[in-house]
């Protein structure tokens, strides 16, 4: 065989290599070998498969040619159902950082090949550049149906969505603004939730039901109401919970009375008890407060905080006279909105008393009065929170203290905050150290002379002297069990 007929037979050899190879040649054997061509996938599903396992198993599902540059090595996990094979091929592309080449060919086949964005740059001269994106979605605590509801009204015509419970996963395909959109809505719908039924006592739990829904968060926060049991289940994050919590504890509770048990007592001390009542060994949660004096005047600097239970309560009561001479000036009931606030004030009186000591007591009325802004609110269902703001007026001057509070709980006391004291509910807040100097006109006499008509004037020896009182207050707060 001489060099013309060697050259004519590889030109023909080539010829026919080049026919039978072609991806129209090839498409038309696929479709001989019974693999209809489709241009849907109906279901795919690999895990950590390589680029040209999963091409080759998009041929198989298509019936059309889908190729990879060799030198493209990627692990691909993907579970995607009756999708058209172009989104597949954008939503591997997008997830893989590829590009991909899409050819039309006889017979209504087409033909796919992967290639680096690189490559394609090089071919075509600009980037790969998509009418749409994609994301795949892996969600934590939403179901990816409920979150693919939720973006539908978002979602353009062009756009698709696939949602897959049992996986968890989420495919968004749409144009890059749509899919930024849908992000940021993702974001808000997969987040960790609770659920938590409200009780109500006070209000229905209907009327309170449109103030619910204006804290519930959106896309997730829902609520129910039980019209049967008065109650409320709210489902929503954690943070919203307890913002709701706060809400219907207060609105709950505002209209609820609060009956606060008020009593005064002066105490004009003997000699013995000159420094005043020992607070520190009577009283529980003991803290000793300042008063903030703007000018002086007669009253101390410090004054006593503490609380008693009931049975402790009685028996301070009936042993007061033991430091002094016991006057009870006022006794009160205050009933008080929750939340509101009420005066408690403690004005100077006569007193006109006898001792044991044969001296006649009686106090010269004083131009001052120590009042209490008393403000209660409550801290749950049984306990009170009573803030007093205290100060102390006469003529001349005024002394203010800084805002303290108290709160009545259940369990164990304990001091907090500076200006704060824990009482249990039933039990009673004590306010003494109230001290003030009164001037009194005193009498002495001998026994039985003394007290003889006319005749006695010559037995009494009458004079003024500064005596110390001590004003004791005791607040005793309940809760009115009174329902709506």
């Amino acid at each position: 065989m001489n060099m013309k007929h060697v050259s004519i037979f590889f030109i023909v050899a080539a010829f026919a290599a080049a026919v039978l190879f072609s991806p129209a040649v090839w498409a038309q054997e696929l479709s001989q070998e019974s693999v209809p061509l489709s241009e849907t996938v109906d279901v795919f599903d690999v895990q950590n498969a390589g680029l040209a396992e999963v091409c080759a198993e998009l041929t198989a599902r298509t019936g059309m040619a889908v190729t990879a540059d060799p030198q493209l090595q990627r692990d691909i996990s993907l579970y995607i159902k009756d999708a058209p094979i172009e989104d597949v091929l954008k939503i591997i592309a997008d997830a893989q950082g590829l590009a991909y080449l899409a050819k039309q060919i006889p017979e209504g086949a087409k033909t796919f090949e992967f290639v680096s964005t690189e490559d394609y740059q090089t071919r075509y001269g600009h980037a790969f550049a998509q009418e749409k994106i994609s994301r795949i979605l892996t969600l934590s605590y939403a179901k990816p149906g409920d979150a693919a509801r939720y973006l539908e009204t978002l979602k353009s015509s062009e756009g698709r969505m696939f949602s897959y419970d049992s996986r968890h996963t989420l495919i968004v395909l749409d144009a890059p603004e749509k899919v930024a959109a849908m992000l940021k809505i993702v974001e808000k719908v997969d987040v960790p939730t609770e659920m938590q039924t409200f009780e109500f006592r006070n209000v229905p739990a209907e009327q309170l039901l449109p103030r619910v829904n204006a804290f519930l968060s959106e896309y997730v926060g829902r609520a129910e109401v039980h019209q049967a049991a008065n109650r409320i289940t709210v489902t929503d994050t954690p943070g919203k919970l307890a913002q709701i919590a706060q809400l219907i504890t207060t609105v709950d509770n505002d209209n609820r009375m609060i009956i606060v048990d008020v009593k005064v007592f002066e105490i004009v001390l003997s000699d013995e008890y000159h420094k005043g009542i020992d607070w520190p060994a009577i009283v529980s949660n003991y803290k000793n407060m300042k008063f903030i004096s703007k000018s002086g005047g007669n009253f101390t600097e410090n004054f006593s905080l503490g609380t008693v239970n009931a049975e402790d309560f009685q028996v301070l009561q009936n042993s007061l006279d033991a430091v002094g001479i016991v006057q009870q000036i006022s006794q009160e009931t205050l009933t008080v909105k929750n939340g509101a606030s009420a005066g408690v004030s403690i004005k100077s009186v006569d007193l006109v008393l006898e001792s044991a000591d044969m001296e006649d007591v009686k106090r010269v009325e004083q131009r001052d009065a120590i009042g209490f802004e008393l403000t209660a609110s409550l801290a749950d269902q049984e306990h009170v929170r009573i803030n007093l703001a205290p100060a102390v007026a006469s003529y001349k001057e005024r002394i203010w203290m800084d805002q303290f509070y108290t709160q009545v709980i259940s369990h164990d006391v304990s001091s907090t905050d500076k200006g704060a004291i824990e009482v249990s509910s039933g039990e009673t807040l004590v306010v003494g150290g109230l001290f003030k100097n009164v001037i009194v006109e005193s009498t002495h006499r001998i026994p039985f002379l003394g007290k003889i008509p006319l005749l006695g004037f010559a037995f009494r020896n009458q004079g003024q002297e500064t005596r110390k009182a001590e004003m004791v207050l005791f607040l005793t707060p309940r809760v009115s069990q009174n329902e709506q």
